[in-house]
């Protein structure tokens, strides 16, 4: 593997294999990113006020989980809707504005590359709620490959995302399957997620 991109958190509940993917990414000097998956919405928020309360301890926890780390690459907005769920009722216009300008803010001001993660329909409503391209502010990495939703696929059969090239878009990764096998590393049900990035993150 070339890099290697952990998931730190859950709103505010740490991913527990987090300390431990982390360290053994610095020591066998393996580049590593990490990711938060957003854990608030309108849908368990009182209001605004308390959304941007909730958006802002959430970019605060995760700076606290990467305080003594060595993060080569940026540290990733996860902006999901759970299945079942139509992100434009999950998050309105407002909620991305606020949530993207604190996770900017935050890992900017940190000395991190911020980034957001999503998939392309996804990905075509956050950028449709702001006046920005969102390449201009963050490190884009999109879901959604050509092989995803496929499964058992051996590692050496992963191909890059054509996601990946489309301008639309200004990725900077895209993840090509979440079910790639014989890679020598998998989730608990033996698969995963491979990725290709068109930027060295180390140089």
């Amino acid at each position: 593997f070339e890099y290697v991109i952990v998931r730190c958190c859950q709103g505010m509940n740490i991913d527990s294999c987090f300390e431990d993917n982390i360290k053994n990414c610095n020591i066998y000097d393996i580049p590593v990113g990490v990711y938060c998956y957003n854990g608030y919405s309108n849908k368990d928020c009182i209001d605004m006020k308390d959304f941007v309360s909730k958006q802002t301890k959430q970019a605060d926890y995760v700076l606290s989980c990467l305080k003594n780390k060595k993060i080569d690459y940026p540290v990733y907005f996860d902006i999901e809707a759970p299945n079942g769920t139509d992100i434009r009722n999950y998050v309105t216009k407002e909620q991305v504005n606020a949530m993207l300008d604190i996770w900017n803010e935050k890992m900017s001001d940190s000395g991190y590359l911020p980034g957001i993660y999503c998939n392309q329909s996804g990905f075509k409503y956050i950028q449709s709620c702001v006046d920005y391209p969102l390449s201009d502010k963050f490190q884009v990495w999109i879901a959604g490959g050509d092989q995803y939703g496929m499964y058992d696929i051996d590692f050496e059969s992963v191909k890059p995302s054509k996601v990946l090239y489309k301008e639309e878009y200004g990725v900077t990764m895209a993840q090509s399957t979440d079910g790639a096998v014989n890679a020598g590393a998998g989730n608990s049900d033996g698969y995963l997620d491979i990725n290709y990035w068109l930027v060295d993150y180390r140089n």
